[in-house]
């Protein structure tokens, strides 16, 4: 079976439930930036923006890291827009209603950010190899 970006696509839209659409050309720039970061802990990676494929066979786990590094870049994003929600604040008040939405989006952050550590570590090869 040949996997291709759609399959990375579909790991990353199954790992929340958003309102929103995303626009297909932030899910390739994610997928690019997903890939650079896979090659920079792994092994090189890459794909044919044209033709919509990788540069090497892909298997399932590679797929699963993939789509956890959208799922961290999309937290980011996510974080990004309630950290610049409206707030007051001047020498004598603060008003921020959005304060525990920022909590929120920065505890989910750092989750992303684990999970995509622990799936790299575990795709690097031991020191028993």
């Amino acid at each position: 079976m040949t996997v291709d970006i759609h399959d990375v696509f579909d790991v990353f839209e199954s790992s929340f439930r958003d309102t929103e659409i995303i626009p297909d050309g932030l899910e390739i720039e994610w997928l690019k930036r997903a890939c650079a970061l896979y090659s920079l802990e792994i092994e090189p990676l890459t794909f044919d923006e044209d033709m919509e494929e990788f540069n090497i066979e892909i298997d399932d786990i590679t797929v699963e890291a993939l789509g956890k590094i959208m799922k961290l870049l999309y937290q980011e994003r996510q974080t990004s827009k309630a950290n610049k929600r409206a707030s007051i604040v001047t020498p004598d008040f603060s008003y921020d209603t959005q304060a525990p939405t920022k909590q929120y989006e920065t505890m989910h952050l750092n989750y992303c950010n684990e999970e995509v550590i622990k799936i790299l570590d575990s795709l690097k090869p031991t020191a028993y190899a």
